[in-house]
């Protein structure tokens, strides 16, 4: 994502890489337009979509948050929304087969709250109904780190949503009675069970690409 100037929303720009050390530097290429920003990209499995987070709003500080994900074709393309929640979606990430998207994110209430609890959803792609929320039963915030004023760092952390390499499981970060860790769900029955443990909080971390190891 770039910013052509400052009062202008941020878009997607592909790059090629050069084939080797001192080779000519490709020009980037625009792949979106229009009035929003476009932000948390994620290539599609097989290379062929860029998805994207974007909330479709102008001026955001006067309504519930909310934010969709979009898709859209690598070579450019009209952007398709593919995932539509009533609230804003956070972290997110698409199973390896590319047929399914696990992501964090809350409902917003009726009537409004001070604090929505975020959950972990996962759906099909494209959408076919609702997204299914896996954390209905775990009473606690899924995607959440600690945090106090004298929390460091100040800076935000990746805590990354994961698919195991069989598509069977997501894991993600929890936070629980003063304890960040991270924490495995079934992906079709919201079955869960922790994966670290300790008096600890998990900041950050990042994992292989098929989820095997963190």
């Amino acid at each position: 994502e770039g910013y052509l100037d400052p009062t202008r929303p941020g878009h997607l720009w592909t790059v090629a890489v050069p084939a080797s050390a001192g080779a000519p530097l490709p020009a980037p290429r625009q792949i979106t337009r229009g009035s929003y920003d476009e932000g948390d990209i994620s290539w599609s499995p097989d290379g062929s979509h860029l998805y994207f987070n974007s909330a479709h709003v102008k001026e955001e500080y006067y309504e519930n948050p909310d934010s969709d994900l979009w898709s859209v074709p690598a070579a450019g393309g009209e952007p398709q929304k593919v995932v539509d929640i009533d609230g804003p979606i956070a972290s997110y990430a698409l199973a390896r087969d590319g047929k399914r998207i696990a992501f964090t994110g809350f409902l917003n209430a009726d009537p409004v709250r001070s604090y929505n609890q975020p959950d972990l959803f996962v759906t099909a792609v494209p959408a076919a109904g609702a997204a299914r929320n896996l954390s209905t039963d775990f009473d606690y915030d899924v995607d959440g780190g600690l945090s106090g004023d004298q929390h460091a760092p100040r800076g935000g952390n990746p805590t990354p949503v994961v698919w195991t390499a069989d598509g069977k499981s997501i894991l993600t970060v929890t936070q629980e009675r003063g304890r960040a860790n991270l924490r495995r769900f079934d992906a079709a029955t919201g079955k869960t069970d922790l994966l670290t443990q300790g008096d600890q909080e998990v900041a950050s971390y990042s994992a292989t690409p098929d989820g095997s190891r963190f």
